[in-house]
C-alpha cells in the first residue's frame, strides 16, 4: 500500500497540472479511524507519524478484526477468524481497530 502517489494526465484540459498526487484511496478511511482532523485541529498541524505507521493505519482502515466476546460482551483476546468462530458458537464482534501509534490522543474530542 503506497501513501501518496502522482497521478499523470494523458491530456491536459485548460489550466489544469499535467499531474497532481493523489492519496491513497484509504486515506480518508484512516484520517477518520485515527482522529487526524481532529488532531490537526487541536495541534494547529498535521499529525506526525512514521512512513510505517501510516502504512498500518491504512491498512487498520482497510481490513476490521474479528474478536471473541466475553461473557459481558467485551471484545476479548486475539483476532479470530469468524466463520471458525460461528461455526463453534463463539459469539463475535468484527470491527476496525486503530493502529496505536498513529492514533491521535485528540481522537473524538470533535472539531
Amino acid at each position: 500500500m503506497g501513501g501518496v502517489k502522482t497521478v499523470v494526465r494523458e491530456a491536459q484540459i485548460g489550466s489544469q497540472p499535467a499531474a497532481f498526487e493523489q492519496f491513497h484511496p484509504f486515506h480518508d478511511a484512516a484520517a477518520a479511524l485515527h482522529g487526524w482532523a481532529q488532531h490537526e485541529h487541536h495541534e494547529g498541524s498535521p499529525i506526525r507519524i512514521s512512513r510505517d505507521d501510516y502504512q498500518a493505519a491504512l491498512k487498520a482502515a482497510s481490513a476490521p478484526v474479528t474478536r471473541a466476546l466475553d461473557k459481558n460482551g467485551k471484545p476479548t483476546g486475539a483476532p479470530i477468524d469468524s466463520h471458525e468462530a460461528a461455526q463453534k458458537g463463539i459469539q463475535t464482534i468484527t470491527d476496525y481497530e486503530p493502529h496505536g501509534p498513529a492514533l491521535s490522543p485528540h481522537k473524538g474530542k470533535g472539531l
